[in-house]
Formats: C-alpha cells, structure tokens, sequence
C-alpha cells in the first residue's frame, strides 16, 4: 500500500483523495502562531512507514483546533399603536454588528493527493461567517 494513496487505513473518517497520514510532531516547537499563516509548517516533519506503507506520526487526529468563532447579534423594536386593533411594529436587526472576522480552519498540509506539501498549508484562506448583515422591516399586527 501506498503512503496517502486513498481509502481509509487509519481509520480516520476521511476516504477517497482526503486520506491523511499522520505527521510527526517537532518537540519544542509550537505550531500554532496565529495571524494568517495559522499554523507554523516546519513544525512538523515526515513520519517513518509501518510495514503497511501508511506513515503513522505523533500529531494524531483533531491535534488542533483552528480559530475561534466570535459573533454578537443585536434586534430592537418599536411597536406603534394606530388604532385600537392595529398596530405597527418597526424592527432593525444586525448580525455580527462588531464586524468580527471568523476564519475558516486553516488550509490542509498536503494537496488532495496528499502527496505533495501544498504552497498555502496553514493559510486561513477563507472566512466562516458572512461580515456584518443589517435589516430592517415593518410587521402590521390586527
């Protein structure tokens, strides 16, 4: 077998392309740096084949968590009477009205392949909520 050749032989949950060997963990040194480059890649290095060709390192399954995920929601409203059965409600709603960026987890180590070491390993590329959405609107109640 193959080092990251498909399938699933550490029983990791991942099949096809997305089949990760494990890498070994460099002693000493921290892979978690934050910023954009989240994850500091010379931290880990190439663990030694077991028999079956699957590299088996120390950094294990769910090792790491990426950033974390912060966002305040905020609703006011104002009920205006108009007559005695009707009534008018005006509400404005903000969704992550701080603005704050949710990074996504941080870019794979290895290409779908996992073959070769990808450019952008560790890289928060993406966000994982939308920047700040205002509405408004208006409710007729009788």
């Amino acid at each position: 077998m193959t080092t990251g050749g498909g399938g699933d032989p550490l029983n990791t949950g991942f099949n096809g392309d997305f089949s990760m060997d494990y890498p070994n963990l460099i002693p000493g040194c921290n892979p978690i740096h934050g910023g954009v480059t989240y994850l500091n890649t010379n931290c880990f290095a190439v663990a030694p084949a077991v028999p079956n060709g699957v590299l088996v390192g120390n950094a294990g399954r769910n090792r790491f968590y990426g950033p974390g995920l912060k966002t305040v929601d905020f609703s006011t409203f104002k009920n205006i009477r108009l007559m005695e059965r009707l009534k008018l409600q005006f509400r404005a709603e903000f969704f992550n009205i701080l603005n704050h960026p949710n990074f996504a987890a941080p870019n794979f180590l290895n290409d779908a392949n996992n073959s070769v070491p990808s450019q952008n390993a560790g890289v928060l590329g993406t966000t994982s909520t939308s920047s700040r959405q205002i509405q408004f609107g208006l409710k007729l109640v009788w």
